[in-house]
């Protein structure tokens, strides 16, 4: 399989370099998130390869700059356990066929609309997913149960971005939403933005069910969440179930 170690920029530069032939011929299991939400689009949009959307080491559990035997060393150590254990089960498949764990005393999603929706989970982060719509790699969320996240994006800019893929037939065939967190960190204070984007994404896509409260995103403790497989959001009970295929 392949760990990405970290997110920031650049993703994108490798989409028309890979030889996605030869990558659907040998799938590897892929696992990150952030920038790598570019890579994990364009593997399912091309190969139909199923990635893992979890937390990385240099992101997640370790210092800006390691070696080798120092991420061998410390392997997991700075990673909470909640997400520790979410990330090492969903990978080995225990997760799956169930209703998804919560951290704390978090007994279920919010949910902003209620209804039921099955499909493919697919998304991940909005600046990434915003970034690819007008490429040949975008993607397609008909039928999808659709996860967005995002860090450090003011308010105007999520609505700006959300807008964007609205106006790019994006959100078309979209069955569900189910958002995990926004926060933008200010100079005295850290705003939350889930809620309002939300809130747009229901004028958006006014008969589908949406949920809000997700443990995914870059802070916090974090779900790891298989993109391209079959998944239930319930918004009666406020659950996400990855479906054993």
């Amino acid at each position: 399989g392949i760990l990405c170690t970290r997110g920031g920029y650049g993703s994108m530069r490798l989409l028309p370099l890979l030889d996605y032939d030869r990558i659907a011929a040998h799938p590897k299991p892929l696992v990150g998130f952030s920038d790598i939400t570019a890579l994990q689009t364009a593997l399912w949009r091309r190969c139909g390869l199923v990635t893992f959307s979890g937390p990385q080491p240099f992101a997640s559990w370790g210092p800006e700059k390691v070696t080798s035997p120092q991420l061998a060393k410390g392997w997991g150590k700075g990673l909470d356990a909640f997400s520790r254990t979410a990330w090492s089960e969903m990978l080995a498949g225990k997760l799956w066929g169930r209703p998804l764990p919560l951290p704390g005393d978090l007994r279920a999603l919010e949910v902003v609309r209620p209804g039921v929706a099955e499909g493919r989970l697919l998304g991940g982060n909005l600046a990434l997913l915003a970034a690819l719509a007008g490429t040949g790699f975008a993607p397609d969320f008909t039928g999808a149960i659709l996860l967005l996240e995002e860090i450090d994006e003011p308010l105007y800019r999520i609505d700006r971005m959300l807008t964007q893929l609205a106006l790019a037939g994006l959100l078309e065939g979209v069955r569900g939403v189910m958002l995990g967190r926004f926060r933008q960190h200010m100079a005295d204070e850290v705003r939350e933005w889930s809620r309002p984007a939300a809130e747009l994404l229901a004028d958006y896509l006014p008969d589908v069910p949406i949920l809000l409260g997700a443990p995914y995103g870059h802070e916090g403790e974090c779900w790891t969440l298989p993109l391209g497989a079959r998944a239930l959001l319930d918004g009666k009970d406020g659950t996400l179930t990855v479906e054993a295929e």
